[in-house]
């Protein structure tokens, strides 16, 4: 992180500047979940308006995790919150940086069928 400059600081997100221009930030509470959840022969995704791209966009099912909460609770309650659909079993699936490139962001996957 030599030559980055911290441009603000907000809520728990960091905003930085690299030397080269390139604007990145951190989040304190970075870790996410979402679920991969097939019924039958189908996905279920979600359809929800973003504002940062001010559009609706199609996503699996997920979001963040609350502090007093575990990973697997919270897949359950945005699976429930996000479609009023519950989830049998869990199968753990890994970790990603959804865009890595931009922030710190974890997203843990998980599946059910």
């Amino acid at each position: 992180m030599d030559n980055t400059q911290l441009l603000i600081r907000h809520n728990g997100i960091s905003i930085y500047e690299e030397a080269s221009g390139k604007v990145y930030y951190t989040k304190e509470n970075h870790v996410s979940v979402v679920v991969l959840a097939k019924s039958g022969d189908q996905l279920l995704l979600i359809r929800q308006y973003r504002a940062a791209v001010d559009d609706y966009v199609i996503q699996l099912p997920g979001g963040g995790v609350g502090e007093e909460e575990d990973q697997e609770s919270a897949a359950r309650r945005e699976m429930m919150e996000e479609t009023g659909c519950t989830c049998g079993k869990l199968h753990y699936l890994g970790k990603l940086y959804p865009a890595s490139w931009r922030c710190n962001e974890i997203a843990h996957v998980y599946y059910t069928g």
